[in-house]
């Protein structure tokens, strides 16, 4: 096959709706497969973890069913969990950026499907250019509440907190280009993990919404300009993420076995 990426076909119609940038970028880029890697940086409770996955699961599966696309998009959907506890406990966002590329350098026909070898694929889709990572800090925040009916998940619900979104292309920017991105116009920060950037290429988002997410992060333009639109929008990680009360139980509530 010609080392191109295949481009819309004659007569393309563009999809419509929240997820259609997912849609359009499968068909350009030949490559079906999406679906963010997960990186596990939390091993103090492996049932709460087990909870929390299989909650986290069951919400993605219900945002398709909202949007109705889960038959479209979610035979393709992959769960790539990395688990390693001697490297990844409490480990730093850059090691984990670090793993995440050698992740990414290893893109084979055998593990990621047909055309994940191409070279545009590792460019264009965010499978490749975006992991979340979990740690203690994010765990400590997650919420689920009773709910859920039995044709589409389980009794619980996940009902907030937050992950950490790691952009795997970070060090390819140059921090002067977004000086018109700092309202302040300082050059120096506060230390993040002693990052004094503006930008320290890793954030805190929202658990709830990751098919939308996804979809916006496979839009068009620079990946600067989806960073910074979709993403990081001016908003330095600089507290830490905390449960929000009222929300929803903490992991501990919710029953073993949860599917």
């Amino acid at each position: 096959m010609p080392n191109t990426r295949p481009g819309y076909p004659e007569g393309y119609q563009f999809a419509t709706g929240s997820l259609g940038s997912l849609i359009d970028s499968r068909v350009a880029n030949g490559f079906v497969n999406w679906g963010f890697v997960i990186f596990r940086g939390v091993y103090g409770n492996d049932a709460e973890w087990d909870k929390f996955m299989s909650l986290y699961k069951a919400s993605v599966a219900d945002e398709l069913y909202d949007f109705g696309k889960q038959e479209e998009l979610g035979p393709d959907l992959e769960w790539t969990i990395i688990e390693d506890r001697d490297a990844l406990e409490g480990a730093t966002k850059e090691a984990v950026r670090a793993r995440f590329l050698e992740w990414v350098a290893a893109r084979s026909i055998e593990r990621d499907g047909e055309l994940g070898d191409k070279p545009w694929v590792a460019k264009s889709m965010p499978r490749f250019k975006y992991c979340l990572y979990v740690d203690e800090v994010c765990f400590k925040t997650i919420v689920a509440r009773p709910g859920g009916d039995q044709t589409r998940g389980p009794q619980w619900r996940l009902a907030g907190g937050n992950v950490v979104i790691i952009n795997g292309m970070h060090e390819d920017y140059d921090d002067d280009e977004y000086d018109s991105d700092d309202p302040d116009g300082d050059d120096e920060y506060s230390p993040i993990d002693g990052n004094t950037n503006y930008d320290v290429g890793w954030a805190y988002i929202d658990v709830i919404g990751y098919t939308e997410l996804f979809s916006h992060l496979s839009s068009g333009g620079s990946d600067s300009e989806i960073w910074y639109g979709m993403v990081y929008r001016g908003c330095r990680p600089e507290k830490h993420p905390e449960r929000v009360h009222g929300c929803g139980q903490p992991l501990s509530a919710v029953p073993s076995g949860v599917q």
